[in-house]
C-alpha cells in the first residue's frame, strides 16, 4: 500500500511539541465540564466531538478530490450521528467515539490520503484520547451508581 503525501514523519522534537500542544488544548477545554450540569457536560462533549469530526470534512473540501470528500464527509456524519445518540440515549458512547476518532486520526498517517498538515493527525489523536479519558473520569465521579 502506498504512503499518502501527508505521511511525513515528525522529528522527535516536533512530536513532543505536538503532544504538548494537544495536551494543553485538551486540558484547557476540560474545566468547563466542572462548571456545567451533568446534562450540559454531555451536550458540550457531543458538540465538541461533532466539530472535531467535521474538521476532516473541511480538509477534504480543500483537498478537492471527490472520493476523499465523500469519505471524510461520510465519516464525519457517522461521528455526528454517534454524538447525537450519546447526547440523547447513552452518554458513554461519547468517550468511546473520541477514542475511535483518535484511531481515525492515526489512520491518516499511513492509509488515508487527505491533504492536511502532517502534524494534525498526531495532535488530534492525542487530544481525542486525553478528552476520552478525562470525560470518563469526570462523568464517573459525577455519576451516582456507576455507568448508567
Amino acid at each position: 500500500m502506498s504512503t499518502p503525501d501527508n505521511a511525513q514523519t515528525l522529528s522527535s522534537a516536533s512530536r513532543h511539541q505536538v503532544m504538548l500542544w494537544a495536551g494543553g488544548l485538551a486540558l484547557l477545554s476540560l474545566p468547563i465540564h466542572f462548571m456545567l450540569s451533568a446534562d450540559q457536560s454531555v451536550g458540550f462533549a457531543a458538540l465538541m466531538l461533532s466539530l472535531i469530526a467535521g474538521v476532516y470534512a473541511g480538509f477534504a473540501l480543500n483537498d478537492g478530490r471527490l472520493r476523499i470528500i465523500i469519505l471524510e464527509c461520510a465519516v464525519a456524519l457517522l461521528f455526528f450521528a454517534g454524538a447525537v445518540v450519546g447526547l440523547l440515549f447513552f452518554k458513554w458512547i461519547i468517550p468511546i467515539l473520541f477514542t475511535a476518532h483518535g484511531l481515525w486520526d492515526f489512520a491518516h498517517h499511513r492509509h488515508i490520503s487527505t491533504q492536511l498538515p502532517h502534524w494534525y493527525p498526531s495532535l488530534c489523536a492525542v487530544f481525542d484520547w486525553i478528552i476520552a479519558l478525562a470525560l470518563t473520569v469526570i462523568w464517573l465521579s459525577n455519576t451516582p451508581g456507576g455507568l448508567l
